[in-house]
């Protein structure tokens, strides 16, 4: 929203002096928007990844500031975020390799100070198999079942 303002000055012996300024007025926060672009989910368990993650984001501002747009990954600010701008929008890309649980929010302030909504999004990365130990319980004993010679086993996951 421009808004140009004109003043018009005339002395009294006749001398008339012009000024406009143009000014904005600017009550909307940005427009942010975030999703995972990448990543091999679990089909039942939708918030579980077993490959590396990559989350696309896109901001939107009239009076758009770059540097006031904010990725935190577990409570700290992402630093080595790359942000491509393009006019009114702002677009980037964050990827996350190690297993663990994370919980990502994205937000921003514009040129005037109007803060946007905070976006969030929770998943895991697990990229280890599981681990199966069998142990023997006693390796002397042993116990017929129906039969067949079984010896008894304790299983670990």
């Amino acid at each position: 929203n421009e808004i140009t303002l004109i003043v018009k000055l005339k002395s009294k012996s006749g001398f008339v002096m012009e000024k406009s300024v143009t000014f904005g007025i600017d009550k909307t926060g940005p427009s942010v928007s975030m999703h995972i672009a990448s990543g091999q989910h679990d089909s039942e368990y939708r918030h579980y990844y077993n490959t590396d993650v990559g989350i696309d984001f896109n901001v939107e501002d009239k009076n758009l500031d770059t540097d006031r747009i904010c990725i935190m990954k577990n409570g700290s600010r992402m630093t080595d975020v790359s942000v491509n701008r393009t006019g009114d929008i702002a677009t980037g890309h964050v990827d996350i390799y190690d297993d663990g649980h994370y919980y990502i929010a994205l937000s921003a302030t514009d040129r005037a100070g109007n803060e946007s909504e905070r976006l969030e999004q929770g998943f895991i990365i697990d990229k280890t198999g599981p681990i199966i130990k069998v142990s023997y319980l006693d390796n002397d004993t042993v116990y017929f079942i129906n039969h067949e010679l079984i010896k008894a086993a304790k299983i670990i996951l």
